[in-house]
């Protein structure tokens, strides 16, 4: 619980942060607003996601705690929990990459069509013990 509010205070922080800087671009109007507040938008949901996938990594974890502890060391069926727990993980990771990526590659080529550029940055995770790269968005200067 207490990963999961931390990994939560840093998203906003970095939101915080860098949410700020967008008003540095060239383009002014209402265009330069709606993509800024598009962008703005679209890490927010990818921040959910992330949360999201946190946390059912969490209950995968724990669920997968629970079953070993149930199983005996060297029976069969504890390979097998591990290589599905492990397959799950992978899979959610992978989800949570590829719908991140392509939120933030359709927000970056919206901005680039007002002539506002943006990019991704990446962000260090963790999701389930492992470290993945995600990519919220940030307006270039």
């Amino acid at each position: 619980m207490l990963k999961k509010g931390f990994t939560m205070l840093i998203f906003l922080l970095l939101m915080a942060s860098f949410g700020t800087s967008a008003f540095a671009a060239e383009t002014k109007g209402t265009d330069y607003e709606k993509v800024i507040a598009s962008i703005e938008k679209t890490n927010s949901e990818i921040e959910l996601k992330i949360a999201k996938a946190v946390s059912d990594a969490d209950e995968l974890e724990a669920k997968y705690i629970s079953d070993i502890q149930k199983i005996d060391e060297g029976d069969k069926q504890y390979n097998e929990r591990t290589e599905k727990y492990n397959n799950d993980l992978d899979k959610l990771i992978t989800d949570l990459y590829n719908t991140t990526l392509k939120m933030s590659t359709d927000a970056i080529n919206k901005a680039a069509e007002k002539g506002i550029q943006a990019e991704a940055y990446w962000t260090l995770v963790e999701i389930g013990g492992r470290w993945v790269w995600i990519d919220p968005i940030r307006v270039c200067h």
